[in-house]
């Protein structure tokens, strides 16, 4: 019986990355807590590796995962861990929380020790929810301070600050909230009057409570409101409250005010 012999060629035919397509879509929201799951499939030979890049809005870029699939097991206005583009771990695969923005998945090959790649479009994430406190800052002629806080919803945090009198106080505090609250600044008894409360943009004799203004970090739904205090004196020592709240709750922080005057300059000496 006559025999043959064959013999196969495996020809290797390289084709840089391409990406097939992205989801869920171009825009996704979500509710603070929830978790995102951002998808992307590519094609090429041989097959791309996956990573998905964040920029943002002070233009740094991210790595926030090396998977097809990108986890967010709870969705935060906040970055609770930074990886920062050059020196990120390999292993990195999700994280447990995220900073809203654009979300970009690129594809990625070696093809004749070259590396190719190729990005996908952006896809926007914007997260809702209560109102969250974020910092709080207290300035006057002689003193800036500020104080770290990551406040749970309908919780209260305090700070106590001092200030000389005479001297012009500006309390800020740095929130997120979508929608945008209800700002309430309690200004306690004032005058004979029981809990004065100043909605933003409205004043009190020498209290106001100034517009909420955005972010300088350039962060969609996340502002400043401020309370001006003029000429403080002794009197108006005391607990000044601010009260955030929209559709989906509440949050407050709570700032302690001691005035001190001239004469106790030996006790509180000038920093």
């Amino acid at each position: 019986m006559e025999q043959f012999n064959y013999s196969f060629l495996l020809l290797f035919f390289p084709d840089a990355p391409s990406i097939l397509s992205v989801g869920p879509s171009s825009q996704v929201r979500a509710t603070v807590g929830d978790r995102v799951e951002l998808t992307c499939d590519a094609e090429g030979n041989p097959s791309p590796r996956y990573q998905w890049l964040q920029k943002l809005p002070s233009q740094t870029v991210l790595i926030r995962g090396k998977e097809r699939v990108l986890a967010i097991q709870s969705a935060s206005y906040d970055d609770q861990v930074l990886c920062p583009i050059s020196f990120c771990n390999e292993q990195v695969k999700h994280f447990s929380s995220f900073f809203q923005g654009e979300f970009v998945c690129e594809a990625l090959s070696i093809i004749g020790g070259e590396r190719r790649s190729v990005q996908s479009d952006p896809i926007s994430v914007r997260v809702r929810g209560a109102p969250r406190v974020m910092t709080a800052r207290y300035h006057s002629a002689a003193h800036v301070a500020t104080d770290s806080s990551s406040s749970s919803s309908s919780s209260s945090s305090l700070r106590e600050v001092r200030a000389r009198s005479g001297e012009t106080v500006r309390l800020e505090v740095a929130f997120c909230a979508d929608p945008a609250p209800r700002q309430a600044w309690n200004l306690g008894r004032r005058g004979g009057h029981d809990s004065v409360i100043l909605s933003s943009g409205t004043q009190h004799g020498r209290f106001l409570a100034e517009e909420a203004a955005r972010a300088a970090d350039g962060r969609d739904n996340c502002y400043v409101a401020a309370l001006r205090i003029e000429g403080v004196h002794a009197d108006d020592s005391g607990a000044y409250e601010l009260g955030l709240t929209n559709e989906h709750g509440t949050d407050s922080h709570t700032v302690r005010l001691t005035v001190r005057s001239e004469s106790l300059q030996h006790i509180f000496p000038k920093k």
